[in-house]
């Protein structure tokens, strides 16, 4: 038997099959790790496969990484500013001729910290609170949701509460009667 080839050799194909991190974030900067994995779908490792990172039509970060056949690569990015509300973000890829899906879209967002107020009984002045264990559990984390005010029940006024979202009593004496 002899085998003729008929068909096109197999093309080069990279494409970015899935981003991982966190999606909504509540400061400024995104520092959690942003991993995007890249295949490559074709025969022959690809070297020099320029990897973009863009956040609304901007781009953030440019990194080249080699991929082997028929492998993937995955690549980290963080350390990147993002606006406040909804950011467009794209992961762009150059490297190949088949460009209908080199470009992976998603949505990062940031939203400001929601006003947490605390009530507690403070023992021995402002420093040391009976809240202590609610206040590290609720702030835990670069990334809290929650900006938290500890305060004694005497020092609240209704202002106070009005611009709360949340309020936690914890350990308040209430009056008799």
């Amino acid at each position: 038997i002899n085998l003729v080839k008929i068909g096109r050799p197999a093309a080069v194909n990279i494409a970015t099959s899935e981003v991982i991190g966190t999606t909504t974030i509540h400061q400024p900067k995104y520092i959690d790790p942003l991993t995007a994995r890249v295949a490559n779908y074709g025969p022959g490792k690809l070297d020099r496969v320029l990897v973009e990172l863009r956040l609304n039509d901007r781009t953030v970060e440019k990194r080249e990484i080699s991929i082997p056949e028929r492998d993937t690569q995955t690549i980290e990015f963080s350390g990147f500013n993002l606006n406040e509300g909804q950011n467009q973000a794209s992961i762009l890829l150059k490297g190949d001729s088949f460009e209908s899906d080199n470009r992976y879209d998603f949505i990062l967002r940031r939203q400001a910290r929601s006003k947490a107020l605390a009530l507690g009984s403070l023992v021995g002045g402002a420093s040391k609170s009976e809240s202590l264990y609610l206040t590290n559990a609720l702030a835990a984390g670069e990334n809290s949701p929650l900006e938290l005010v500890v305060r004694s029940p005497n020092q609240v006024s209704s202002a106070d509460i009005q611009e709360q979202r949340l309020i936690f009593v914890n350990d308040v004496n209430l009056p008799v009667g």
